[in-house]
């Protein structure tokens, strides 16, 4: 007999609309533009959003990893800035109520989950209680918690083996997109002398744009893309589909023309790794390599007339004797070391979520005539200052649990996809040294994939032990 519960469809939401589309109706009356955006965005978009969400959780899956490719958007309501990102997540949240009473199968917990929530509450005390200025570090730590819900809802919406599969395909669609539209805004800059989805004044040298996209900065755009890059090749390696060769030409291009230097050296390191791992293990064919190997080649052909010139500048500043030659590195080293400075006097706790912004600007450092808030590129620093030393225990935890655990169901149930997203994590471990990318979604999204993955195997390796017993006893 089916549980009633489980079977109930989820309330007709359209009295709710109209009575929205009522009070739409004597807003719109009003003089007042952003009261009209807003109560339209609130009243009218949310709900359908939401009800839409709710009747389709593959949509819900994808909302959140098409929303985490594309920060770089938002719209300020009153003194915060939304992201599609925040919009996500928070429908989806309210989606999930209705989701999860049609839903037999609710994920289980691993200890990586209970590691994550303690650091969600470090970063509410330390902003709360540890802040020059807790409302404003208290509201980021909310926006904290959002991104991080990611995490979370991936794993209830992939909660098997079907749509764990399913959400891998969608982050790698996205990721080709992403990657094209980057290409289309850098060719675009050269040829009409556009700047959408580019920031031609990050790079010391101002013929050398910083491609965005649609992410946050071109750093970021690269990572994302050499991840997504990564994983594309383990899956053609396991599965020699053509998609996957366009997928690859695809994040290929998106990480060359991102210019970032810190995503193209670890693609190189994870590529490279796996390459010698494939070849050694006699993973694959011949023809799959030499099919790989055209990709690259064509993509480095195509994009390299346009691309080469720049690197060369982008590479000739870096000395390695004197790591402060380069305009880039010196502001980050520079900030690295206020920073540090900082994290002495609350190094317990730390300061709140992202305080550094609160704490120094960029003119204090010498380098920039005008103001602007100061930013911590790397990650480790990132959470000693945000949350302190426990944070930083607990954040380190909880990422070395993931990691451990997954290799091990990677090799138990040789998964591509999981093996594919601990490999590209490798892009993420050595990108987020120079440039952070924690305070975003897109990094809790492929986090959530891992644990999803590790889930998943753990309820088949339990199923696995209790049927045979099961068995027995009804002998």
């Amino acid at each position: 007999m089916r549980s009633r519960t489980l079977d109930s469809p989820v309330p007709n939401l359209l009295p709710a609309l109209f009575l929205a589309a009522f009070a739409a109706a004597l807003v719109l009356t009003t003089d007042s533009l952003g009261a009209m955006r807003l109560v339209f965005v609130g009243v009218i978009l949310v709900p359908v959003g939401v009800y839409f969400l709710s009747r389709n959780a593959t949509a819900a899956l994808a909302a959140l990893i098409v929303s985490s490719a594309m920060p770089r958007y938002f719209a300020t309501v009153g003194a915060t800035k939304v992201r599609p990102e925040h919009v996500a997540v928070g429908m989806v949240l309210m989606a999930l109520v209705f989701l999860y009473r049609r839903d037999r199968q609710v994920p289980r917990w691993i200890f990586a989950d209970v590691l994550l929530l303690a650091y969600v509450a470090l970063n509410l005390y330390s902003s709360t209680f540890r802040s020059v200025d807790p409302a404003q570090t208290l509201k980021w730590s909310i926006q904290q918690v959002l991104v991080i819900a990611a995490y979370f809802l991936i794993r209830f919406l992939a909660g098997n083996e079907e749509k764990f599969g399913l959400a891998v395909q969608i982050m790698l669609l996205v990721g080709s997109i992403a990657g094209v539209y980057a290409a289309l805004c850098f060719y675009s800059n050269i040829w009409f002398g556009t700047d959408f989805g580019l920031d031609s004044t990050q790079y010391e040298y101002g013929e050398i744009p910083a491609v965005y996209g649609t992410q946050f900065e071109s750093n970021l755009l690269g990572s994302y893309c050499a991840a997504c890059l990564v994983l594309m090749v383990v899956m053609y390696f396991r599965k020699p589909d053509r998609k996957y060769l366009w997928g690859i030409g695809a994040t290929y291009m998106g990480l060359l023309v991102s210019f970032s230097r810190a995503a193209l050296l670890s693609a190189m390191v994870a590529l490279l790794g796996l390459t010698v791992y494939t070849i050694v293990s006699r993973a694959t064919t011949r023809a799959t390599l030499l099919k790989l190997t055209a990709v690259f080649l064509a993509v480095s052909i195509l994009v390299g007339a346009a691309v080469v010139p720049m690197y060369v500048q982008r590479f000739s500043s870096v000395d390695v004797s004197d790591p402060a030659a380069d305009a880039n590195t010196r502001v980050r080293l520079l900030t690295l070391g206020v920073a540090l400075t900082q994290i002495l006097e609350s190094p317990v706790f730390g300061s709140g979520t992202s305080s550094f912004q609160l704490m120094f600007d960029t003119k204090e450092i010498g380098f920039f005539e005008e103001e602007g808030s100061g930013w911590i590129s790397n990650t480790e620093i990132r959470v000693l200052h945000d949350t302190g030393a426990i944070g930083l225990v607990v954040f380190a935890w909880f990422v070395l649990d993931l990691i451990i655990r997954g290799i091990r169901d990677a090799r138990r149930s040789r998964s591509p996809e999981l093996s594919g997203l601990l490999l590209s994590s490798v892009v993420y471990f050595i990108a987020f040294q120079a440039t952070e990318g924690t305070l975003l979604a897109f990094s809790w999204v492929h986090l959530g994939l891992i644990a999803a993955a590790i889930a998943i195997y753990k309820n088949a390796g339990t199923e696995a032990k209790t049927a045979p017993a099961a068995a027995t006893g009804n002998a």
